[in-house]
């Protein structure tokens, strides 16, 4: 029996301190809210907090004690776009342990050629998006990386030429 992807339905969400990710949600979340309240929405739904890439600069806001107060379900501690990997990684990773949050990763994937750079391995006791939130949230988790092409982190730092191109391939499409 051969069966399709799971697809966790999910956004990443700005909130006015920083970047989250919300997975296991039914109903988007508003922009720019602060924190917590973006937190209690995500929660409210049923879904899980993640923090991507904390400690990389100009990309990461949390700083740890912030991730000791705020209520959060995990930690992306690989990103395969983020810049000195293994450098970050295991800062992140030090800090995942201390606060005791589950480790995942994640591609951060702007470029179809770099999905699955990064993935995070669930230990689940069914098939299911509950089956799976219910794993990381109790740190069934595990990781699978490799940094993504220089070329890539590169285009993530100018995405204009990448903007243009999808609106010039939507316009198109209308």
């Amino acid at each position: 029996m051969s069966e399709g992807p799971l697809v966790i339905k999910g956004e990443e969400v700005s909130t006015s301190d920083g970047e989250i990710l919300a997975l296991g949600i039914e109903e988007r979340i508003p922009k720019n809210l602060p924190t917590l309240e973006t937190i209690s929405r995500v929660h409210a739904q049923g879904g899980i907090v993640i923090v991507p890439h904390p400690t990389v600069p100009f990309f990461g806001r949390f700083k740890e004690s912030d991730l000791q107060r705020i209520p959060v379900d995990g930690l992306e501690v690989f990103s395969s776009i983020t810049p000195l990997t293994r450098y970050f990684t295991k800062r992140n990773l030090e800090i995942a342990q201390r606060i005791g949050l589950p480790a995942l990763a994640g591609s951060d994937s702007h470029f179809a050629e770099t999905v699955g750079d990064a993935y995070t391995l669930v230990d689940s006791e069914d098939r299911s998006e509950d089956g799976v939130l219910q794993a990381i949230r109790r740190g069934r988790v595990g990781i699978g990386c490799r940094p993504s092409a220089l070329r890539f982190k590169i285009r993530m730092l100018n995405p204009a030429p990448t903007i243009m191109a999808f609106r010039r391939n939507r316009d198109s499409n209308l």
